[in-house]
């Protein structure tokens, strides 16, 4: 039983086995990576376990100040019979690395939506995962442990990933301010309170409502908009056909969803294509630079 111990240290091996999934991504990051990942709005309940500090910490980052409990993230869509990241490569070795790797993923084993304070507990839990993964990758840190040292006394100890956590969260709080708080607003009524959001896991939407409130700000928002829109669509497309190919029961409601994405984003390209720029509501260069991925964010929330 690996202890709940105040350090811990990291010897990651490359072996890829925390690769098992699609990670969370910004809307910059998405829009980037839009040949690979297939981009989805995941809706979920803020775990009823959470801590206050956790429940604190949401509400500075995530859209309505995480209020009704529900809150909205963006991430990679998954495929039931795929347990890997679509860029997981043949050699296990993340073929993203050096090409804007998600922070999600460089933040890994910590967690941006975790308070620093609270990291403790969640490498415990993540260490036991990866000693039945056969990884064992991440030990409590003593005098003789090699590798890096991320949490000591309960703080985070390594300067890259207190970087790449304060960077991440400043994502979250950029996204909150140019869609997220528009968006929850408009979906909470058909969802909070419904059968149809589950206690645990999350729902997958399309992102069109994310879209279509951004491609209005811009002439710029709006081309990139169309160009995600389309290479969106080639991979789905493509995604499709190999689930068809493969015939694993496993993939048929993900088939029928995805085939849902794709109609809705035909007609919303179709909608773009036809229709001008009525208005442009972004206050200043640096947040469309922000959101085409051109510049880094601004200085933000630190915890």
């Amino acid at each position: 039983m690996v202890s709940d111990s105040a350090d811990w240290s990291l010897q990651c091996n490359g072996c890829g086995r925390c690769c098992n999934s699609p990670p969370l991504l910004s809307l910059p990051e998405l829009f980037h990576h839009r040949r690979r990942f297939i981009g989805c709005l995941s809706v979920r309940r803020l775990p009823a376990h959470s801590t206050s500090a956790q429940r604190e910490l949401a509400g500075q980052l995530l859209p309505g100040s995480a209020a009704a409990g529900v809150v909205l993230l963006l991430q990679g869509y998954t495929w039931p019979s795929q347990q890997r990241c679509p860029a997981l490569g043949p050699d296990q070795l993340c073929s993203v690395h050096h090409d804007r790797k998600p922070l999600t993923c460089r933040v890994v084993p910590l967690d941006a939506l975790t308070p620093d304070s609270e990291q403790s507990p969640l490498l415990a839990e993540r260490a036991a995962q990866s000693e039945w993964l056969g990884a064992d990758c991440l030990r409590p840190f003593t005098a003789s442990a090699t590798g890096q040292i991320l949490l000591r006394q309960h703080r985070v100890e390594d300067t890259d990933y207190l970087a790449a956590l304060a960077q991440r969260r400043r994502d979250l709080q950029l996204e909150r301010q140019y869609w997220g708080d528009a968006i929850h607003a408009m979906l909470l009524p058909e969802l909070a309170g419904t059968s149809r959001l589950p206690v645990q896991g999350y729902i997958s939407l399309p992102l069109v409502p994310i879209l279509a409130h951004l491609a209005v700000q811009s002439n710029a928002l709006r081309l990139q908009c169309q160009l995600f829109l389309v290479d969106q669509l080639t991979l789905i497309n493509s995604r499709i056909s190999s689930a068809i190919a493969s015939k694993n029961p496993q993939d048929r409601a993900s088939t029928q969803e995805l085939r849902g994405f794709a109609d809705a984003y035909q007609r919303l390209l179709g909608h773009l294509q036809r229709d001008s720029i009525a208005k442009t509501t972004l206050s200043g260069e640096a947040s469309l630079q922000w959101l085409l991925g051109l510049a880094e964010p601004q200085a933000g929330v630190t915890t």
